[in-house]
């Protein structure tokens, strides 16, 4: 709960949510009418926030109501995010609109010996905008939603644009509109490139932050990761799971689509609180303006395609446009199994932001959509009197920011930066605001041979279980992996000072092995360190040196003699292994450890002098 709710309960006071009698009919109608569990509705005026109620049930089962600052995946209203941010880089000069947008992309690339459409090179960042890069997912594939796409359980969004790369487009870029999730995914990449942050970080501390905003974030797909204050999300259907360690189906919202993986173009969760706040700020109708009235017009321009050219709407950059005199309407629907969003920010000076938790099938959520839209319209009509009143005031904005991971890469395998972690091995955490300054392990933390749980003021828990710390900083954590951990997902926090993150997911395993270096021991063999081989203890600075599985190694695709392995410290394991006779060249290492397999780690180059380890 926010700092409102909470100081309300201290003093046995009810939570306040003011109410304008006409969209209270219209939304008790609405969950009536479709069955829909639960909504929550804003509504501004002159960037007063005027209304704010929650409707029915967060978590129909337990009868929890919807609060008026309840979570809901926004779905593609993830996209207005995503825009604001590219054009807050393109006013930074990072960025230009009219740039190719690939060539921001060079470690991307298509497999090997796969060739690609020469027409990528001629997407920009203005045709990923504007939906207008050449993928028709009416005539080919939605990529975000094709789990047979790539190999990956789920696929990442790297992965994602590897195997795009390597398919034709439908159309000429910039030759006409045809709606792409995939491209705003590829957005959400070129920010990350751009930046050197993961892209819920940049947009968290460079978009959010100076708006007030600290309580919106990408979610977890997961059911177990659900965030505190988020709803619980209905389908009545199930799918074949796209997440490997999970049961073969789940409910549709929980595992039927990888939410994570969505993050720029679908993955943020939010109140619709914060996410009105975030539409007045845009342009400055609440407190100062985020971006500049040169930017807001570019997002908002008719775009140069033939379909608009006498068109009365058209799509900008992540919002859907309406001119009306001197001003425009704004607007943009989302839609997840389980989950249904709009918003509208009209030229009037209003702003409605209506979140629904269920979706019973595409063609019924079109039905739902068309309700929300007239609705909404037929309500504002029938408003008298607006209040005077800002309830605002009860939500105010976030000065200092509590501790927040990132969903997509949070909690990841130090060694490979998969999700893949294992009891004893070391872990890599991403986030936001996660410590006040970057400090590593010193010898004076180490106390009886036992590594510190505690770095000034930080923590990190794993499904309850305190993990040790390595080195710390605002925006990363390098932990060890608590002993004891089953087999599965499990939750992760951190908490500084006190205050604790919002939960993510790991996936943990018996084996996910990882190279962290390799050296050269003599000009025919090679030592390896790496994590995550096997179980193993934990917070001991001089565990025990026994391994109980064999370890294979290979260079290129030759396998390598092993000659001793142990463990070596805390969480790290060391082989030695003789190189095998190969020709000169460039070998890439991976070692395998009870059938499961490292991706490939550091290259050993082989030439006449022997073996040089390359960087």
């Amino acid at each position: 709960m926010k700092r409102f709710q909470a100081l309300c309960f201290l003093l046995q006071l009810p939570l306040i949510a003011q109410s304008i009698p006409a969209y209270d009919e219209f939304v008790n109608a609405l969950l009536a009418k479709h069955g829909i569990p639960g909504a929550a509705l804003a509504v501004t005026r002159n960037g007063r926030l005027v209304h704010a109620r929650g409707y029915g049930f967060a978590d129909r089962e337990s009868q929890t109501p919807v609060q008026p600052d309840s979570l809901f995946r926004v779905a593609s209203l993830s996209k207005a995010i995503t825009a604001v941010a590219v054009m807050h880089l393109v006013e930074e000069g990072r960025l230009h609109l009219d740039q190719p947008a690939f060539s921001l992309l060079p470690d991307l690339q298509p497999s090997p010996g796969i060739g690609e459409d020469p027409r990528l090179a001629g997407i920009t960042i203005r045709h990923l905008l504007e939906h207008s890069a050449g993928w028709d997912r009416n005539t080919s594939i939605d990529p975000m939603f094709e789990p047979s796409l790539t190999s990956e359980r789920p696929a990442s969004a790297e992965s994602i644009i590897r195997a795009m790369r390597a398919r034709a487009l439908q159309l000429d870029p910039g030759t006409r509109y045809a709606y792409s999730n995939f491209g705003y995914s590829v957005l959400g990449r070129i920010i990350e490139r751009v930046t050197g942050a993961s892209y819920e970080q940049y947009v968290r501390a460079h978009v959010l932050a100076p708006m007030g905003i600290s309580d919106v974030k990408t979610g977890n797909t997961l059911e177990q990761g659900r965030l505190p204050g988020e709803v619980k999300y209905y389908t009545g259907d199930t799918s074949p799971s796209v997440f490997a360690d999970t049961p073969r189906t789940l409910p549709t919202a929980y595992g039927g689509f990888a939410l994570e993986t969505l993050d720029a173009h679908g993955g943020w969760v939010a109140s619709v609180i914060d996410y009105a706040k975030f539409l007045n700020a845009i342009d400055g109708r609440r407190g100062k303006r985020f971006l500049s009235p040169a930017s807001v017009a570019a997002m908002t321009a008719r775009p140069g395609l033939p379909e608009y050219r006498d068109a009365q709407t058209w799509y900008g950059f992540g919002l859907s446009v309406r001119p009306i005199g001197a001003e425009a309407t704004w607007w943009h629907s989302g839609s997840l199994p389980g989950t249904i969003t709009y918003m509208a920010r009209t030229a009037n000076g209003f702003t409605w932001v209506l979140f629904l938790n269920y979706r019973p099938t595409r063609s019924g959520g079109d039905d739902i959509l068309t309700d929300v839209d007239r609705g909404l319209s037929a309500a504002f009509t029938r408003v008298t009197a607006w209040p005077a009143t800002d309830l605002f005031a009860n939500y105010p904005d976030v000065i200092e920011a509590p501790p927040a991971l990132t969903a997509r890469e949070g909690v990841v395998n130090a060694a490979t930066n998969a999700r893949g972690i294992v009891s004893g091995s070391w872990l890599r955490i991403h986030g936001t605001n996660l410590a006040a300054h970057a400090r590593t392990l010193r010898g004076e933390d180490v106390v009886d041979g036992r590594l510190p749980t505690l770095l000034d003021g930080v923590s990190v828990k794993i499904n309850g279980m305190a993990a040790v710390l390595y080195s710390i900083s605002p925006s990363q954590i390098e932990a060890q992996a608590p002993a004891g951990l089953e087999p599965g997902w499990v939750n992760v926090e951190v908490t500084r000072e006190g205050t604790a993150s919002n939960p993510v997911l790991a996936n943990s395993r018996h084996h996910a092995p990882g190279v962290l270096s390799i050296k050269n021991q003599s000009a025919n063999s090679i030592v390896i360190l790496g994590t995550g081989f096997e179980p193993s203890p934990a917070g001991i600075l001089h565990p025990p040196a026994p391994m109980t599985h064999a370890v294979q190694v290979e260079v290129g695709d030759q396998p390598a003699n092993v000659t001793s392995s142990r463990i070596a410290g805390p969480g790290l394991f060391q082989m030695e292994a003789d190189l095998p006779s190969l020709p000169a060249g460039d070998y890439p290492v991976t070692i395998t450890v009870n059938g499961v397999r490292s991706p490939a780690g550091p290259v050993v180059s082989l030439g006449s002098a022997g073996a040089e380890v390359l960087p």
